[in-house]
């Protein structure tokens, strides 16, 4: 199993992502709060290369991650030795004009369907 950290690097103080955060216990967090980017970065960055971790995770504080995507991501290391892997953004799927232009690869996430793009959730998932 690969030993990740979850950098978050947080100015604000969001309920939602909060709560989100604390739903995942299976990776190591470091949360830097209220400095400015490049300080908080060179501190994740700093305390990553400190330590035995493979891989860093970095997830600002206004954008969701449900521990069913930070399993996603860790499934697809494991399963395909990536060194580098993709992540996610809060996105607004009801807007056709953009988000064909929100591929954050070349090649569309499993189960992905454009004319659907909730298709990649469970009904459980997305009714949470």
């Amino acid at each position: 199993m690969v030993k990740v950290l979850w950098f978050i690097p947080s100015p604000r103080d969001f309920q939602l992502f909060k709560w989100w955060v604390e739903k995942v216990d299976f990776v190591d967090k470091l949360i830097v709060k209220y400095k400015p980017s490049h300080i908080a970065y060179s501190e994740g960055v700093n305390f990553f290369l400190s330590k035995d971790y493979d891989y860093m995770l970095i997830n600002t504080d206004d954008i969701l991650a449900t521990p069913y995507h930070v399993q996603l991501l860790l499934e697809d290391v494991e399963k395909h030795g990536f060194d580098v892997i993709g992540g996610w953004i809060n996105f607004d799927f009801n807007n056709p004009a953009g988000y064909r232009y929100a591929s954050l690869t070349l090649k569309p996430p499993r189960g992905f369907n454009p004319k659907n793009p909730l298709s990649i959730y469970s009904e459980s998932q997305k009714e949470n």
